[in-house]
């Protein structure tokens, strides 16, 4: 099994909710979506073992930790629990968010 990674870029900008709802417009035929930033830096592997660990547990929604890094030049790690709300560090199924009518805000 392979991971196909669909890098896209918007004619114009349309905010980081427009960028994903055109993202996630752009392909039904995907099992799962995970949304990076242009700050984002994503580990090696991050997100083939995000989408082997979800898949594998048919889950929704599978979820990592994540470094913060601040301006200060410290970094922390957010533990699960503190970053539930973000979009950051996750994998979500597809169906999930169409089935639930999960939209995203320009």
């Amino acid at each position: 099994m392979g991971l196909f990674i669909r890098y896209l870029v918007l004619p114009e900008n349309r905010g980081p909710g427009g960028a994903r709802q055109y993202g996630f417009d752009s392909d039904d035929m995907c099992d799962y979506v995970m949304f990076c930033d242009a700050d984002d830096r994503i580990m090696p592997f991050a997100v083939e073992f995000l989408y082997t660990y979800t898949k594998g547990a048919n889950a929704d929604v599978g979820m990592s930790e994540i470094l913060h890094e601040r301006k200060n030049g410290i970094s922390d790690i957010l533990e699960n629990g503190e970053n539930t709300t973000w979009l950051h560090g996750k994998i979500y199924r597809c169906d999930y968010l169409r089935q639930n009518n999960i939209r995203f805000n320009e």
